[in-house]
């Protein structure tokens, strides 16, 4: 394994820095673009699974749009990428900091099938983040500034997520509108105590609450 950089979170809530550069695993693109690391390939206190996301405050779409343009679909391929590997709260999450250069490698021969659980009607209360702030803690995870790097980040298509604060510490639940009603309505809710009535799966490691407009209510 190459190296390059790995911003590790300790169970004092602080970040250790080691270096990575490449990793295999199979890709998925529902609810959003992911990577499930090989067995062989995943960095010793790393969770095996990662959300894919853009350089700065962008999603990883355009750049997997860009890439299956070329390639054809990446979905349920193993593929080998590059990029800036981050962690923390038991959550992994890849940077293509290099764009359409962070792909290296396709096996073609076989699209693996998406892992995923029945889902069932839950009530949660908790904070709507986005995922690249929050698991590279690349920015303040409050106040005004928070509020608007969010904003931001959720717009160009960074994973939107929920944040339930429990006993044990923190669960995290990728939120998937599939209509614009519903992602208008994540974007009005942004960093603000909320209570969300949905349908909840696991999907390759991540939690999955699918909502709509009307699931959203301010506390």
């Amino acid at each position: 394994m190459i190296i390059h950089e790995l911003k590790h979170r300790t169970n004092d809530h602080r970040f250790e820095t080691v270096r990575l550069s490449e990793f295999e695993g199979m890709y998925f693109d529902q609810p959003f673009p992911m990577l499930v690391f090989d067995e062989f390939y995943i960095p010793e206190g790393v969770a095996q699974n990662a959300l894919v996301v853009g350089p700065g405050k962008l999603g990883a779409q355009d750049i997997i749009d860009q890439l299956e343009e070329k390639h054809g679909r990446l979905n349920g391929k193993s593929i080998r990428l590059k990029g800036t590997l981050y962690t923390t709260d038991n959550k992994t999450l890849i940077e293509l900091s290099q764009g359409v250069d962070a792909l290296l490698a396709i096996e073609r021969g076989y699209t693996y099938p998406i892992q995923r659980t029945a889902k069932k009607s839950m009530r949660l209360q908790g904070e709507i983040i986005n995922a690249k702030c929050w698991f590279s803690q690349q920015e303040t995870r409050a106040g005004y500034y928070h509020k608007r790097c969010s904003k931001a980040c959720i717009e160009n298509g960074i994973p939107p997520v929920l944040k339930v604060e429990n006993e044990s510490g923190n669960a995290f639940y990728l939120l998937d509108a599939p209509t614009v009603a519903g992602q208008e309505a994540i974007i009005d809710h942004i960093a603000k105590s909320v209570t969300i009535k949905g349908e909840v799966n696991f999907q390759n490691g991540w939690s999955v609450l699918s909502i709509d407009e009307n699931s959203i209510t301010a506390d």
